[in-house]
């Protein structure tokens, strides 16, 4: 009993001081709350998920009671479930790309209509409607065909042609259209390729050795090639943006 309470006690310490150097590097980044749509799906490859800003939460098909959801219920009503009084969430558990990348919800956030983000790059999931400044990916026009690459039924990437973005977390992956990414300015496509840790301090804070280390002194992003659901679209992480969990 002893053993299992000293036990304890360490790794409530570890967590308790890895907890304080992620908030002393978000505290330095300055960053201010990510502007998003309540229903808005992004992927996060993060070692620990405690530092994100509240109103994210994981695709797991956790059960939401309508009353005290109001926005998120109007958005994806009981498309993935539920009955008069609750609503589920999708479950995207096993619809990862890769090992370690998660797909996590937005669970406040502005209404489409109601509030237009203009600044959002490359593509966005998304289970409801969006009209606003972004088209269907369905292949019509300029858009990617991605009709058949939701991880889910009921979701749908959405396509904006802007390659920069003021609304994007550090290490968060989206898929962009390649013959968009001519300017990468703060996006690197996940190739696997190795980054020096030195250069590349807040992300390793975020996502660790998890995609593989090297002496310490190198780190490697995730490798997506294998996963990219069309020959035109890539997967890119943000290797600049709002440090999560920053006020």
């Amino acid at each position: 009993m002893k053993r299992k309470l000293l036990l304890a006690a360490v790794m409530g310490i570890l967590l308790f001081l890895n907890g304080n150097e992620l908030k002393h590097i978000a505290a330095a980044d300055g960053s201010s709350t990510i502007e998003r749509y309540v229903g808005e799906i992004r992927l996060f490859p993060y070692r620990d998920f405690r530092i994100i800003e509240d109103g994210w939460e994981e695709l797991n098909g956790k059960q939401k009671v309508q009353e005290f959801n109001p926005d998120l219920y109007s958005v994806i009503g009981t498309t993935f479930g539920g009955d008069d009084f609750s609503f589920s969430l999708p479950d995207l558990r096993g619809a990862n790309p890769l090992p370690n990348i998660n797909y996590m919800i937005s669970v406040k956030g502005s209404l489409p209509g109601s509030a237009d983000i203009k600044s959002h790059a490359g593509m966005m999931l998304y289970p409801g409607i969006l009209n606003n400044e972004f088209m269907e990916a369905n292949g019509n026009g300029r858009t990617p065909d991605l009709r058949n690459a939701s991880p889910f039924p009921g979701i749908n990437y959405y396509y904006s042609d802007s390659p920069n973005d003021s609304n994007v977390y550090i290490g968060e992956i989206r898929l962009f259209k390649k013959e968009d990414m001519k300017d990468t300015t703060g996006w690197l496509r996940c190739d696997g390729a190795e980054l020096k840790i030195s250069e590349h301090k807040a992300l390793f804070s975020l996502i660790g050795n998890r995609f593989g280390e090297r002496n310490g002194q190198y780190m490697n992003i995730p490798n997506l090639i294998d996963a990219e659901p069309s020959a035109d679209v890539s997967y890119y992480i943000s290797i600049n943006g709002k440090f999560p969990g920053a006020k």
